[in-house]
């Protein structure tokens, strides 16, 4: 039986919203992002700093004898920060190394309850803007997993 509760892929998605909901201040965190369920979200939010996961590229490597593939798989996570004057750079930075030290910091848990081993992260993209005098830094921050996938429900 298929599910996707024992999808590998749907599981790191979900444990890096988790995650991501740690990042507070009363966590010990310099920021305190909104969680986003998507990028219309995030865009239409109103508050400075955003963020949201999108799934990224899942590449599947050559089977084995025993038919076992690894998989490596990438999420991004997004942000939107808007400020207003020089501090929209601080406060993105900020914001960036909270993401980097959440997800860096549980990656013991993450492995343990998705199977999936933190690779690391990947180049940030970064754009700033200024519309109607409010400064605005987005970024698209990769983090890269992988697992060995035997078939099944796995997948």
């Amino acid at each position: 039986m298929n599910s996707l509760d024992n999808n590998v892929r749907n599981k790191v998605y979900l444990e890096l919203q988790r995650v991501l909901h740690t990042i507070t201040k009363a966590n010990g965190y310099t920021t305190q992002p909104l969680v986003c369920e998507s990028w219309l979200e995030a865009r239409d939010a109103q508050e400075s700093d955003r963020i949201w996961i999108m799934i990224g590229s899942e590449i599947f490597e050559g089977a084995n004898l025993s038919n076992h593939q690894t998989v490596s798989l990438e999420f991004i996570i997004g942000a939107i920060v808007k400020g207003d004057g020089s501090d929209v750079q601080q406060m993105s930075n900020a914001l960036l190394q909270d993401v980097r030290n959440a997800i860096g910091g549980n990656r013991v848990d993450i492995h343990g309850n998705t199977g999936a081993v933190f690779v690391g992260f990947d180049r940030c993209e970064t754009s700033y803007s200024t519309i109607e005098e409010v400064e605005q830094v987005d970024w698209d921050q990769p983090v890269a997993f992988t697992y060995i996938a035997g078939g099944g429900s796995e997948w």
